[in-house]
């Protein structure tokens, strides 16, 4: 019973993805059809339109430029492709077109244009100014069967004109000898990109509901990719607007995160972990010059009115603190680090501070020399007095002396 059951279930299953299958390729219609353009000799920057008929096309549409040789060597292959869901005097839809195959001679003398949803009309720009036949393949698939018998009836190009917008950039996805060229049909390197400003796009293809990962990368890889040795890679956040990037280096095959970009522009260098800085770095930095950038310096030290602590003010600060007053102490450098440009401007402070103390003791020693210079005089001045004192107290023992000679002469 169970096994009739799961027979029927699958039998069931199957028709209607079989008939659901083909009622959806019944909806797609193919077409083909080819045009031939003649641009006129010794005129340049020619452009001729595709023309397409008013209706609603819905599906996707392949224009191939092929030519041969008339007054220049037009060998070669361009073929540009355009997903568009277009109404007449509706709304219009488009995604971006692509060139998937241009090479040769040919996509040096013609671009194709964008489509245009107003005048239902794609630009075939003629560069050179030399005359060729130029083949127009347009092929497609779209969705409604009226659209691809209208455009196979009504599909047309107009004569070359002036061109009003001569386009700027040539376009080429080239593949030659192993090398691959996007805007140069001689590629120089592996993947060449040629163009004004040119940008290399790696799309996701995950909806917008699949939360956080891998969006893209590049993987560099050594002995025919067994090996990784580098890769940058870009990951997507759950609000799919942001993301960041990370750049891996692999050491003896374990894989190390060198440097991250977070979303909010911050960087880290060896480390994960960035906090409140712009630029975090795991390890130390060796640099030939560092330049800071501040505002805040210390000249104000020599302004007038300072008020610079004496000398016992710092001692007890040290003695209470056991820091210099305004320099952090080993325990809030050890929990919140060090600002190079504020530890500089207090360092700088302190030195200021040294200064003027140095010059109150460059004025106090200049004062006591001129004290001691005085002293010195004057104890000169003593010493010659106390030297005349002396000579006169031996003159008036002389003198005593003789007085009293005299006197014992005079009794006798």
């Amino acid at each position: 019973m169970k096994k009739g059951i799961k027979y029927l279930v699958l039998c069931s299953a199957f028709y209607f993805f079989v008939g659901y299958s083909n009622v959806f390729a019944q909806q797609q219609y193919d077409f083909e059809k080819v045009l031939t353009v003649v641009f006129p000799n010794s005129t340049e920057q020619q452009v001729a339109y595709i023309e397409f008929p008013r209706e609603y096309i819905y599906g996707w549409i392949e224009v191939t430029l092929s030519a041969g040789y008339n007054y220049q060597l037009a060998t070669g292959k361009l073929t540009k492709r355009f997903r568009l869901v277009s109404q007449p005097g509706g709304g219009s839809f488009f995604q971006r077109t692509e060139i998937p195959t241009a090479f040769g001679h040919l996509p040096e003398q013609w671009t194709i244009g964008d489509f245009d949803k107003d005048t239902y009309r794609i630009p075939i720009h003629h560069i050179v100014n030399t005359s060729n036949v130029l083949m127009i393949k347009v092929e497609g698939l779209l969705m409604h069967s009226h659209a691809v018998s209208s455009i196979m009836s009504n599909l047309s190009t107009s004569q070359p004109m002036a061109d009003p917008t001569p386009p700027t950039e040539r376009q080429y996805t080239s593949l030659m000898h192993g090398r691959v060229g996007i805007g140069t049909n001689t590629p120089s390197s592996i993947l060449d990109l040629v163009g004004k400003s040119p940008v290399l796009e790696i799309s996701d293809s995950q909806p917008v509901e699949s939360g956080s990962g891998i969006v893209g990368g590049i993987s560099f890889k050594k002995h025919y990719g067994l090996y990784e040795v580098a890769r940058i890679q870009a990951n997507r956040y759950n609000d799919y607007k942001s993301g960041e990037l990370s750049f891996f280096v692999f050491n003896n095959s374990r894989e190390v995160e060198a440097m991250k970009i977070f979303r909010d522009g911050k960087i880290g260098v060896a480390t994960s972990t960035v906090g409140s800085h712009t630029l975090a770095v795991g390890g130390s930095i060796g640099a030939r010059s560092i330049k800071v950038e501040a505002s805040d310096w210390s000249d104000f030290v020599f302004e007038e009115g300072y008020d610079l602590p004496s000398l016992g003010e710092v001692e007890a600060h040290i003695k209470a603190k056991g820091h210099l007053e305004h320099i952090p102490s080993a325990e809030e450098v050890e929990k919140d680090g060090v600002d190079l440009g504020a530890m500089d401007a207090k360092l700088l402070r302190k030195i200021e501070e040294l200064t003027l103390y140095a010059i109150e003791q460059e004025k106090k020693l200049v004062a006591q020399d001129s004290t001691i210079s005085k002293l010195r005089v004057e104890n000169a001045t003593v010493r010659d007095n106390a030297e005349k004192v002396i000579r006169l107290e031996a003159e008036v023992k002389s003198l005593r002396r003789l007085v009293l000679e005299i006197s014992e002469r005079k009794g006798d």
